[in-house]
This record gives structure tokens, C-alpha cells and sequence, in this order.
């Protein structure tokens, strides 16, 4: 999944999440509502697992 952007969009829990830092295995979302005080979640992946 992808935003209208083309950045990579991740879903999870039924939460939406954009890539906020990477480094070499892991990657740091932010919700996509991050902005908007609505979701204030984060989530870490190393190598593509949650």
C-alpha cells in the first residue's frame, strides 16, 4: 500500500501508518493521524516484522 505520494503506507490493527525514520533493518511508522492528535501511536519493524 502506498500514499498518493508514493511513500510506503503500512496498515495494522486497522491503524495507518508512514514511515517517520529508517536505518539499515529498522524502520520507525508514525499514524498517519499522528498530526491531528487523533492517534498518537508508533511502531518499529526490523526486517519486516512488528
Amino acid at each position: 500500500m502506498e500514499t498518493f505520494k508514493g511513500k510506503p503506507l503500512f496498515e495494522h490493527q486497522g491503524y495507518l501508518y508512514t514511515v517517520n525514520k529508517k536505518s539499515d533493518d529498522k524502520v520507525i511508522w508514525c499514524c498517519r493521524n499522528y498530526r491531528h492528535g487523533q492517534c498518537r501511536g508508533r511502531l518499529h519493524t526490523i526486517n519486516n516484522q512488528v
